[in-house]
């Protein structure tokens, strides 16, 4: 593919991204939304890239906006991620399962992002509890 008709795809994917983000309101938000997809896609083209999108924008933290959860429940949800990868072995599994990109969920667990209710829903699921049970730290 030559420079230029890969220049015309990137900007095609950002005015796609920006409409997005118009449509829905916030980049966290639109970060999960476009992970997942990505990560979708990838799994269905039978690609070996790691779910979730995870080699997208390597260089880049992953960023957040005020979320809804309490430090409380970011923490349990912190526990809980722990526990599947002690189970899983490797984040990139737990991302899969997870359903958000590798480098959110690490960065999450680092506390660089504030996560939502969407993700914390995806980590109980994961984890195999209910999320009210997840969010009050019984389901790790």
């Amino acid at each position: 593919m030559s420079e230029r008709s890969m220049a015309d795809l990137e900007a095609e994917l950002r005015a796609a991204v920006k409409a997005l983000h118009e449509r829905l309101g916030d980049w966290t938000t639109v970060g999960e939304v476009v992970g997942r997809v990505v990560g979708e896609l990838v799994q269905q083209a039978g690609g070996e890239s790691a779910p979730g999108g995870e080699d997208l924008a390597e260089g880049a933290a992953p960023q957040s906006v005020p979320a809804d959860l309490t430090e409380e429940q970011r923490e349990h949800l912190r526990a809980l991620l722990r526990k599947l990868y002690a189970k899983r072995g490797a984040w990139y599994l737990v991302a899969k399962d997870v359903g958000y990109p590798r480098r959110f969920i690490e960065a999450f667990i680092k506390g660089q992002v504030q996560g939502s209710m969407h993700f914390a829903a995806g980590v109980a699921r994961a984890a195999g509890v209910e999320l009210e049970d997840a969010l009050a730290g019984r389901g790790s």
